[in-house]
């Protein structure tokens, strides 16, 4: 990016999240996440974002996939290299945000699996705002040895047993780059997919909305 001349702002280690809220935030153009996301240790890739917040659309990614392909890069000259900072905070600035949409009537206890990803800022968040919070898998590790990264009912069956066995109400589980969040009920049952966005959906919309649901959704 530098050497097309564009100014690089670093965050360092962050969820995807994190970094789709921080673009607009920073004031830059674009956001770049290197992750692997939900896949094996031994994937990676790059998550695009716009100011707005949303994805790099359909053209944009097409425009990205052309210029890869077809060695097409506009490299600027040696004195017109771009500029490379590093910002702190932009995990705080989503914190904050959560915290001034959420209005708890009550402070449940709560366990987030973080499975060794970038989800901290969930826990972060409950505690925050009051809730007893448990965690598991905390320590941010790509290699994923606490469970795989994607969070299924069978990947979070720890989560669910600690659920159970607690005073638990509610568990939390992210995959690496903590764009996924799934649940597990205060019986230690996990929530599938489908009734997560019902009841989201649910408390979101109201008469007479329409509700949009993703391609993945049975």
């Amino acid at each position: 990016l530098r050497e097309c001349g564009s100014d690089v702002v670093e965050v360092g280690v962050a969820s995807t999240p994190t970094i789709a809220r921080a673009v607009h935030h920073l004031g830059a153009d674009a956001g770049v996440v290197v992750t692997a996301s939900h896949n094996p240790a031994s994937d990676n890739g790059l998550k695009l974002w716009n100011p707005s917040g949303k994805a790099f659309g359909p053209d944009q990614r097409a425009a990205v996939e052309r210029r890869i392909r077809e060695d097409d890069y506009g490299l600027a000259g040696w004195d017109e290299v771009g500029d490379r900072t590093r910002r702190d905070g932009v995990r705080d600035h989503h914190a904050d945000a959560i915290e001034s949409a959420v209005d708890l009537e009550r402070s449940p206890s709560v366990v987030v699996d973080i499975g060794n990803g970038t989800g901290g800022v969930t826990a972060s968040v409950l505690d925050d705002l009051g809730c007893r919070v448990r965690t598991l898998n905390g320590q941010e590790d790509g290699s994923f040895p606490g469970r795989p990264s994607e969070p299924t009912a069978d990947t979070l069956e720890t989560l669910s047993i600690l659920v159970a066995e607690t005073d638990a109400e509610l568990g939390v589980g992210h995959d690496g780059d903590a764009d996924r969040m799934l649940a597990v009920d205060e019986t230690g049952t996990f929530v599938p997919k489908d009734a997560l966005l019902a009841l989201f959906a649910r408390d979101a919309a109201g008469s007479g909305d329409r509700v949009a649901a993703p391609i993945d959704t049975s």
